[in-house]
């Protein structure tokens, strides 16, 4: 039995996203795709433990949830109601065993697209599909946006009634429709990517699967729309940050600033194939937000992390902040200009944020690191405490902590 749970638990590690995207693409209902996926759970400890795992667990427990789902549907006795869905249920049971199950990456795309109904308000979109496509628990998907799990589960019940009580609801949208969710998709890739980069231990196997799942799920969406600037943009932004991955953290838990991580650790051929992307990008003044993104990040990879020039980074800044007024960018962009202009100018600016950015670490970091290359040491010190007490993760408390003790007497 602890062999099964094993081996249970390690398919449900790789694969519950993807397999609760066909459940949900064959049933068009969240709620019966996760209650029939947990019974199939059930059976398989009973009978990997007994027989052994299948050559092919995932599609195996796929096919036994199908099942489950038709004998839950029989017992509400909703047969005839749903019968049209129990022939496509049996018609994809058949293609299963006989291994003509479609490419489960592409359904996960698509189930992206479903969930972001126009119906549904963003921040629904992207928490149902960190957890129906990604399979983070509602607790991990809370965390992300700094709720409380009960009103997530809340927010996610009503975002699920909401698709289940409309006429398309849980249809994947045809190519007619791709380019008016675009934005959308989009700002869901970004949100698993970051969610899954940032908010993770970095050593953690799931949370690099899951940054990996994000890259790949931006390819097969700039596959489908190679013309859309933005999908390229998104892309290039990925490769860019993902090929920094492994030099972000010390192997003893601290997070590491870009000037300092050692680039013998970068991807070189993900760092290649995003400035290949951004190549083909339209000019700046064109750009979305995640194609001026991506350009920001490639100047800081051009040149090293001591040549990027600063003036061309603040410009992105400007026309990234035309695009989204967010206090959050207009930080970054008081952090470029205060590269140019000194810090006293950078903290003159920051003063306008306070109130907007008080419960976000990297606001006190930046006045931090700003107050100590004026001499106010002891402001310093106390904006550090502050930027520790709100860190988002361990490894960004440790390398704070180490910069408060770099400050000196």
């Amino acid at each position: 039995m602890d062999d099964a749970r094993k081996r249970i638990a390690d398919v449900m590690r790789h694969d519950q996203g993807r397999i609760l995207s066909v459940l949900v693409g064959n049933l068009r209902d969240f709620d019966l795709a996760e209650e029939s996926l947990a019974e199939a759970i059930e059976s398989a400890l009973v009978d990997w433990a007994r027989n052994g795992p299948p050559d092919r667990p995932r599609a195996w427990l796929i096919r036994v949830a199908r099942r489950k789902a038709i004998d839950r549907i029989r017992r509400q006795g909703r047969f005839a109601e749903r019968l049209p869905d129990l022939e496509l249920l049996a018609q994809a049971d058949q293609e299963t065993a006989c291994g003509e199950q479609p490419e489960i990456p592409d359904t996960r795309l698509a189930l992206i697209f479903a969930c972001c109904h126009p119906l549904l308000s963003q921040k629904s979109q992207i928490a149902l599909t960190l957890r129906t496509v990604c399979g983070l628990s509602t607790e991990e998907v809370a965390r992300a946006f700094l709720d409380t799990e009960v009103a997530m589960g809340q927010r996610l019940s009503r975002a699920k009634a909401k698709l289940r009580q409309a006429d398309t609801g849980f249809e994947v949208p045809g190519p007619e429709e791709w380019c008016a969710r675009l934005s959308a998709v989009l700002a869901v890739i970004w949100q698993v990517y970051t969610t899954c980069y940032n908010h993770a231990d970095p050593a953690d196997r799931r949370s690099a699967d899951l940054c990996d799942e994000a890259i790949y799920l931006s390819k097969l969406l700039f596959g489908m729309l190679p013309d859309e600037d933005e999908a390229r943009g998104l892309l290039a932004l990925l490769l860019f940050i993902d090929s920094r991955r492994a030099a972000r953290v010390t192997p003893d838990g601290r997070a590491i600033r870009l000037p300092e991580q050692d680039q013998a650790l970068w991807d070189g051929d993900k760092i290649a194939a995003g400035f290949e992307l951004a190549a083909g990008l339209r000019s700046p003044r064109e750009n979305g937000a995640f194609a001026l993104q991506a350009r920001i990040n490639a100047e800081h990879l051009r040149h090293g992390p001591g040549g990027t020039r600063w003036r061309t980074v603040l410009a992105l800044y400007d026309l990234l902040y035309e695009r989204m007024p967010t206090p959050v960018i207009e930080l970054n962009r008081i952090v470029a200009m205060a590269e140019i202009e000194g810090p006293c100018a950078g903290l003159a600016a920051l003063a306008g944020l306070e109130d907007r950015l008080s419960r976000y670490f990297s606001f006190h970091a930046a006045r931090a690191d700003l107050l100590g290359r004026s001499g106010a040491i002891d402001k310093a010190r106390k904006a550090y405490d502050t930027a520790i007490a709100l860190a988002s993760s361990p490894a960004d408390a440790r390398l704070l902590q180490d910069l408060r003790d770099q400050l000196g007497p």
